[in-house]
């Protein structure tokens, strides 16, 4: 029998970052050590996010662990036609609302006073949540539950993730780059992807710098193509599943043995 465990957040990581940025804790705290514990009685641990599996790593060395990355849709190709936008897709939760706030009020009034004419695209149930002032921005569309994410996505489409607090993978960014959506995103969007994702992605590190990027991005077609090109290229490969498939099959080898 092998005992496997599905890990999601490692709560006390995210009790630890929502503390220091001030947000609400909606949810039990518990300690490291506490959920290193719950886990060491696992033969396998599948983890949402690389940087959790990580950190679970080096307290159980011994146990086998394999990252499943987020499902990889086989949209079809958007059309890259059109004017760009920046765009933004998320349902409803903290995290999301959270960044989506701070891109209204700190990042929006930055990169709409230098191009008047840029419009924001918010995509999914989070556009609920918006008071009716931030709705009310300039060139802000919420568009609420879009059936076809095709029809927003593209090269002329820049997807951004500014995201601030939250464990786990930002689904969002994959999403963009599954899309053939240049994105630009807060360090802490990437987390959960390790590494694998780096270099599809363009990092800005503070509202001043993601405005600059989204300001960059809007006047480049080239560079927008170029992003486009090589999410639609390696994007889906690299969230591929094999490596947790593979993990199971040896385990189950093994175990017949």
């Amino acid at each position: 029998t092998i005992h496997a465990c599905l890990m999601h957040d490692l709560l006390s990581d995210r009790a630890e970052r929502f503390r220091a940025g001030g947000q609400v804790i909606d949810f039990d705290e518990t300690s490291v050590e506490t959920e290193i514990g719950w886990l060491s009685s696992c033969d396998l641990i599948f983890f949402i996010s690389a940087n959790e599996l990580a950190k679970v790593q080096r307290h159980l060395p011994d146990t086998q662990m394999a990252w499943v990355p987020p499902d990889a849709p086989d949209y079809q190709t958007a059309e890259n036609a059109g004017e760009p936008r920046a765009v933004f897709i998320g349902t409803v939760h903290g995290g999301n609302a959270e960044a989506l706030n701070h891109f209204l009020d700190e990042v929006w009034p930055k990169v709409r006073a230098k191009a008047p004419s840029l419009d924001f695209w918010i995509a999914g149930s989070i556009g609920k949540t918006l008071t009716p002032a931030r709705a009310g921005l300039s060139g802000v569309k919420v568009l609420g539950r879009v059936d076809s994410l095709e029809s927003i996505g593209g090269a002329h489409a820049i997807g951004i993730a500014p995201t601030r607090f939250a464990t786990g993978t930002s689904i969002k960014v994959a999403e963009y780059l599954l899309l053939g959506m240049p994105c630009v995103a807060y360090p802490l969007a990437l987390e959960g992807f390790g590494h694998v994702l780096d270099d599809l992605v363009v990092v800005a590190n503070d509202p001043d710098a993601l405005a600059d990027e989204i300001l960059s991005l809007a006047s480049d077609a080239a560079r927008r193509e170029a992003l486009s090109a090589a999410a639609r290229a390696s994007a889906r490969g690299r969230l591929s599943h094999d490596a947790a498939i593979a993990t199971i099959q040896r385990m189950l080898a093994d175990a017949k043995a």
